[in-house]
């Protein structure tokens, strides 16, 4: 019987970085998508302002207030007047961090998990984990809310293949790569095949850039990632923040953080 070790972890073997979002205009390939912060007459909807678990009301006084406004100060993010046309680009790295763990005080158990990587490997285990993770990035499913547009073309440069890979609209074209079109599926074939071997094999780094063109609306809503705001020292800072990357110029662009992208990337 195998026991677990006192002392037992891996190294991430999927690493994504920032997805910045920006815009593009006549004069420049990139200009970053900001945030705006507004001040809001909001609607109170908490029921515990007014009544008690029972139902009962607290006293007069808190029902008659119910009515009033409640003030918000918030971020929020908007495209621009006239612009088309939205980008969210971000880099991949996928290396060989599953073969045997990065510390592991049983050596005994050491070795069985390096036979079991080696086992899953020869089963063909990395080949399906590399497919499903090169489906998602092609699918752009990692845009989160910000899928839901008319037209989304996704672009993708890997170190081991020299033109730009690029396929679209591949939600409408079902969740299953064998019934994409011939160039959505030889895509697929050569993200998957670079993937794969970059995770079972430690002489093999392999790198992507992704980067989505999304068709927008008219000053159309974007959904970034949100930051945890510490409400204590919160006097004039929005209580909703949005997460950002700082530009050269001294803006800030919008961006999803790592840790958002990483589940919809697998």
């Amino acid at each position: 019987m195998i026991e677990l070790a006192r002392n037992l972890s891996y190294r991430r073997s999927l690493s994504p970085g920032k997805a910045v979002f920006f815009y593009k205009t006549k004069d420049s390939e990139f200009e970053p998508l900001e945030a705006e912060s507004s001040r809001l007459r909001g609607v109170k909807a908490s029921f515990s302002e007014a009544y008690d678990g029972e139902g009962k009301t607290k006293n007069d006084d808190a029902v008659g207030k119910l009515p009033f406004g409640n003030p918000i100060f918030i971020e929020s993010c908007f495209v621009p007047p006239l612009i088309e046309h939205m980008y969210c680009r971000f880099s991949l790295r996928a290396e060989s961090n599953v073969m045997q763990p990065l510390v592991c005080s049983d050596l005994a158990l050491a070795d069985h998990l390096k036979a079991l990587a080696i086992q899953y490997r020869d089963s063909g285990g990395f080949d399906e984990l590399a497919r499903r993770y090169s489906k998602n990035l092609m699918r752009g499913t990692w845009l989160w809310h910000n899928q839901r547009a008319r037209d989304i073309e996704i672009s993708i440069s890997v170190s081991d293949y020299d033109d730009v890979l690029t396929v679209s609209n591949l939600k409408q074209q079902g969740n299953d790569p064998l019934c994409w079109d011939e160039n959505s599926q030889a895509v697929h074939r050569i993200l998957s095949s670079g993937m794969s071997r970059a995770f079972y094999d430690p002489q093999k780094y392999w790198f992507a850039d992704i980067t989505a063109k999304v068709r927008v609306e008219f000053c159309q809503e974007i959904f970034p990632s949100q930051v945890f705001v510490d409400k204590e020292g919160l006097k004039d800072s929005p209580t909703k923040q949005f997460a950002k990357v700082a530009t050269s110029d001294g803006r800030a662009a919008v961006c999803f953080t790592s840790k958002k992208l990483a589940p919809p990337c697998r």
